[in-house]
C-alpha cells in the first residue's frame, strides 16, 4: 500500500557501486560490468550507478521570442542564476506571458525536442533540460490565471515527455503553479477538471491537491469546497459502470489530500466508493485504514515560490548533489564556461 503520493525511485539497501565510464557511448564497458565481474553481486540488494562525464548540453532550435532572455530557459537547468529569473519577472507582463506561452507550445509541438527527450531518463548527468519547469514556475510566480488552459494542456499532453521534461521529481510539485494562479473565478473550472473522466489521473490529482491547499489557507471556504468534493465523489458513483483505472487512481490520490484536511464530512461518500470498489486501495488502503487516517492531525500543504523551490530542489534532488567542482572544470550550470569564470565567482 502506498501512503500519500510518495514515489520510491531509488533503493539504497546494502551498498552502492559507482563506476565512471570514459564515454557515454561505451556500451562494451557498461555491458562488461552488468554481465561480467560484478554479476555475482546482482543476487544481493544493491543499487548500481553508472555515471558519465558531463557534456555540454545540446540545445534544440529555440523559437524567436520578443524578449531574447527567454531563450536562456532552454540553456540552464535549476542551477540557473536567480538574477536571470528576476530579470525575466521584471519584463512587461503582456509580452512576457506571450513568450512563456510560446515556449510551452514549442515544448509540446517541437518534434526535434520530442525525438531527443522522449526516451531521455538519465538523472545522473547534468546539465538537465528544464525549460518546461522554468516556464511553468515563472507563470506561477506571475500568478498568471489567464494562462490556466495552456498550463493545464501541457500537464495533459504527453505523460512520458512530461516526466522527462520535469525529471519526474518535478511532476509532484506542479501544484505550486496551479495554486499560485488560482483565483475566485477559476474555482469552478478546477472542480470541473476533477470530473474529466479517464483523463490523466496525475493532472486531476494535482488540481485536487491544489484545491485542498487553497481550502486550508481559506477555511471560510470549507462548506463550499466540501460540498464540491462531495459532488465529485457522487459523479463517479453515478458513473461507476464506466470508471477506469485512471479514475480509481485519481480518487485514491484525491482522498489522500482530503485526509490531510480531515474531511470527515465526506465519510459517507468515501465509504460508498470503497463499497463500490471504484477507488484504488493501493494508495490509501481499505475503508478501515482511511477511517484511521481521518483521525490524524491535519497536514498543511505549503507551496513554495520559484526561488525557494529551486534552492530546495538543487540541494535534494538526485543528480544535483554533485562533488566539489574544480575551479578550471566546466561549470555544472552547462553554460560552457569554466567554473571559476561562472558560478564559481560567488564561491
Amino acid at each position: 500500500m502506498l501512503r500519500r503520493d510518495t514515489r520510491s525511485r531509488y533503493s539504497f539497501q546494502s551498498f552502492c557501486l559507482t563506476y565512471t565510464c570514459p564515454s557515454k557511448n561505451d556500451s562494451t564497458t557498461i555491458g562488461s560490468i552488468l554481465e561480467g565481474q560484478y554479476l555475482y553481486s546482482l543476487s544481493f540488494n544493491f543499487s548500481l550507478y553508472i555515471t558519465f562525464p558531463m557534456k555540454a548540453q545540446i540545445l534544440p532550435t529555440v523559437p524567436t521570442f520578443t524578449h531574447d532572455i527567454i531563450a536562456s530557459l532552454y540553456k540552464y537547468d535549476l542551477l540557473i542564476d536567480q538574477s536571470i529569473l528576476k530579470e525575466i519577472l521584471a519584463l512587461p507582463r503582456e509580452t512576457l506571458l506571450e513568450d512563456l506561452k510560446k515556449a510551452l507550445k514549442d515544448l509540446t509541438e517541437n518534434q526535434e525536442i520530442h525525438k531527443v527527450y522522449r526516451e531521455k531518463r538519465d538523472y545522473s548527468t547534468r546539465p538537465f533540460f528544464t525549460p518546461a519547469m522554468h516556464t511553468l514556475m515563472l507563470l506561477g510566480e506571475l500568478e498568471a490565471s489567464e494562462c490556466f488552459e495552456e498550463i493545464h494542456a501541457f500537464n495533459l499532453f504527453d505523460r512520458e515527455l512530461e516526466d522527462n521534461y520535469l525529471l519526474e521529481f518535478g511532476v509532484d510539485e506542479i501544484w505550486y503553479i496551479y495554486y499560485n494562479i488560482l483565483n475566485e473565478a477559476l474555482i469552478p473550472r478546477y472542480f470541473e477538471v476533477l470530473k474529466e473522466q479517464d483523463s490523466n489521473e496525475y493532472a486531476r490529482s494535482t488540481v485536487s491537491k491544489t484545491l485542498v491547499a487553497y481550502l486550508q489557507k481559506h477555511p471560510e471556504k470549507r462548506v463550499e469546497f466540501i460540498g464540491e468534493f462531495r459532488k465529485v465523489f457522487e459523479f463517479y458513483l453515478e458513473h461507476s459502470d464506466s470508471v477506469t483505472s485512471a479514475d480509481t487512481a485519481f480518487m485514491g490520490f484525491m482522498l489522500s489530500y482530503l485526509v490531510d484536511c480531515k474531511a470527515i464530512e465526506l465519510k459517507d461518500v468515501i465509504k460508498a466508493v470503497h463499497d463500490k470498489e471504484i477507488i484504488d486501495t493501493w494508495i490509501m488502503g481499505s475503508w478501515k485504514d482511511v477511517e484511521k487516517y481521518l483521525e490524524e492531525p491535519e497536514r498543511q500543504q505549503i507551496p513554495l515560490n520559484i526561488f525557494d523551490f529551486y534552492t530546495q530542489a538543487t540541494k535534494t534532488w538526485h543528480g544535483y548533489k554533485v562533488e566539489k567542482v574544480g575551479r578550471n572544470a566546466p561549470c555544472p550550470c552547462g553554460y560552457g564556461k569554466k567554473y571559476k569564470q561562472c558560478h564559481g565567482k560567488k564561491v
